[in-house]
């Protein structure tokens, strides 16, 4: 994209169907998501002469106010409150015809009269921030402009991960042992036979890359993201084990013990479910095994290989007991992690017996 910006005289659709390929253009050439974020304020503030168009980015627990174009804003945001607070603790687009209108609409200006917010999500479906856009006029947004802010956003390349699963194989084994379906959204891996245990491993990065940076790294011939941090320190919050070392530990990440809530919940944390592949010395066979991660290992077994993510879902869904919810007195959830209520894309993995490992991705066309 060139500096200057084209913009459509047409209608609103024509408008967006203009602006959109520009941004995919900018965004490409550009890895700083502050520079990324600024110039996106700034081309949807000069196409649709917005009263006030920014971005607030997920600190803890509220909202700090990021690159904007427009009048001075509120700079923090508590999770729940507002229209841009709402948006977040749904994790869902939010138009608002009246602002006045709205419960504990959050009046950072008298002069804003319509409002459109849409949440910023990573590929784990956790909201990282929102789009936030206001009108000095009523009604000025609708499910045109939702439907292509949603698109936008979808630029924002967030599936940077810090832990990935690579599985590694040479040209003469590259397809020996898996199998991969797709149907309506989902994918299907199939992981069967040992020689392929020999060649799944964890991996960390020591800062923030993408998938596709991570897979042609590593040379591997598939890579599935794994594990959480935390993207404001791009520290782990999952313990991970390559080459039986431990190579991250969610224990030097001061942001769990920063956080009043996370420090009273950290054993929860840090027990949350890991997937792990198992050697042991009597017969040298590898094993698949699902487990919490305080459980131990079998007399002359080590963990070759394991990644935390969790929650487990199957015998027992473990949501709280992991600290992916927390509930109130009344039993109600005030506190939701990685979108475990909702339906979004995310990646599922389980196993059948030892010897045996099914990943299922669901897309977003087909969340889950």
């Amino acid at each position: 994209m060139a500096e200057d910006l084209y913009i459509n005289a047409g209608s609103k659709t024509e408008k967006y169907q203009t602006l959109l390929p520009q941004l995919k253009n900018l965004l490409a050439g550009e890895d700083d998501l502050i520079a990324n974020l600024a110039n996106v304020s700034a081309a949807l503030k000069e196409t649709f002469r917005f009263f006030w168009v920014g971005f607030y980015l997920v600190k803890g627990e509220e909202l700090v106010l990021g690159p904007f174009q427009g009048p001075i804003a509120c700079t923090r945001i508590r999770k729940g409150r507002g229209v841009c607070g709402t948006a977040w603790d749904r994790a869902e687009t939010l138009v608002v015809p009246d602002v006045d209108a709205f419960p504990g609409h959050i009046a950072c200006s008298s002069l804003s009269r319509s409002e459109i917010v849409v949440p910023l999500k990573r590929e784990d479906g956790e909201v990282w921030g929102v789009l936030d856009i206001d009108s000095d006029d009523l009604g000025s947004f609708d499910k045109t402009d939702a439907r292509f802010l949603e698109e936008m956003i979808k630029m924002f390349d967030m599936k940077k991960l810090l832990l990935l699963l690579a599985l590694i194989f040479t040209q003469a084994t590259a397809n020996a042992g898996i199998n991969i379906d797709y149907n309506d959204g989902i994918y299907h891996i199939s992981l069967t036979g040992e020689k392929i245990k020999k060649r799944i491993h964890f991996i960390s990065s020591e800062s923030l890359i993408t998938n596709k940076e991570a897979h042609q790294r590593a040379k591997a011939k598939l890579t599935v993201n794994a594990g959480y941090f935390d993207p404001n320190n791009e520290k782990s919050i999952s313990y991970i084990v390559t080459d039986r070392n431990t190579v991250e530990d969610p224990l030097v990440n001061q942001s769990l013990l920063s956080s009043s809530i996370l420090r009273r919940n950290v054993d929860k944390i840090l027990n949350r479910t890991e997937f792990r592949i198992i050697e042991c010395d009597s017969d040298r066979r590898l094993y698949y095994e699902i487990t919490p991660h305080k459980s131990p290992v079998e007399f002359g077994c080590v963990i070759r290989t394991s990644a935390q993510g969790g929650p487990l879902i199957y015998p027992e869904l473990r949501m709280e007991e992991e600290f992916f919810i927390m509930k109130n007195e009344s039993g109600e959830v005030v506190r939701e992690s990685a979108s475990v209520l909702h339906k979004v894309a995310r990646t599922i993995i389980g196993i059948k017996g030892t010897d045996e490992a099914h990943i299922l991705i669901f897309t977003d066309k087909h969340p889950a």
